[in-house]
């Protein structure tokens, strides 16, 4: 009985949650590639900094 039948209303509707969709997706992207670029420019050592303990391979050297 119903077959088929889509308003402008719907239309608009799902025109608008694709939209958002495709926002919130590129937002995940962003802070997944703004989160690669920070591990890879810390190095294997710099992730030792947030660890609130403290390690002897990075304090300076006295020399």
């Amino acid at each position: 009985m119903f077959e088929n039948v889509t308003s402008e209303v719907h239309e608009k509707r799902s025109s608008r949650n694709m939209g958002t969709a495709l926002c919130l997706a590129a937002f995940i992207i962003l802070l997944a590639v703004l989160s690669a670029v920070k591990v890879q420019q810390l190095g294997a050592s710099g992730s030792e900094r947030f660890d609130h303990v403290q390690r002897p391979a990075l304090l300076p050297e006295d020399g």
